[in-house]
Formats: structure tokens, C-alpha cells, sequence
């Protein structure tokens, strides 16, 4: 679990996200369960900025976390 600022505010005083990882036995490997909370913290326009980037940047990130996986089994 970690926390970061919401991207589009100033860093020194800015509302964060909440980053909670949860990993979870399942037949056959590990599931990966990823949820960033607290976006709704910040204007509506910069929480869906915010949201929209985030989501982005996790689904590429999580895609080269399955391939590493992959090539490393």
C-alpha cells in the first residue's frame, strides 16, 4: 500500500491517492488485485484527469508486469 499526490495539484499540499496491491492464491498462479482510492479528493475536473491518466498508466504498467512474469517462468 502506498500514497501518492493527485496529479494536476501542487505537490507540497496536495490530496493523495491510496494504492492498496492485494495478492491472492488461485488454482494455477497469483491474482492481483490493484485498487487506487481517494481521486474524488480534488475537483471534479481534475479527479477525472486524474482517474483517466491513472488507469492508463496502471493498465501499461500491469502489462509489462505479465510479461516479466511470464518470461521469468
Amino acid at each position: 500500500m502506498f500514497r501518492w499526490a493527485i496529479e494536476g495539484l501542487p505537490e507540497d499540499d496536495a490530496p493523495q491517492t491510496l494504492v492498496d496491491f492485494t495478492l491472492e492464491p488461485v488454482s494455477g498462479g497469483t491474482r492481483l488485485r490493484l485498487v487506487e482510492s481517494g481521486s474524488a479528493q480534488a475537483a471534479a475536473d481534475v479527479a477525472h484527469a486524474a482517474h483517466k491518466a491513472n488507469s492508463q498508466g496502471w493498465d501499461a504498467e500491469l502489462v509489462d508486469l505479465e510479461t516479466y512474469l511470464d518470461a521469468a517462468a
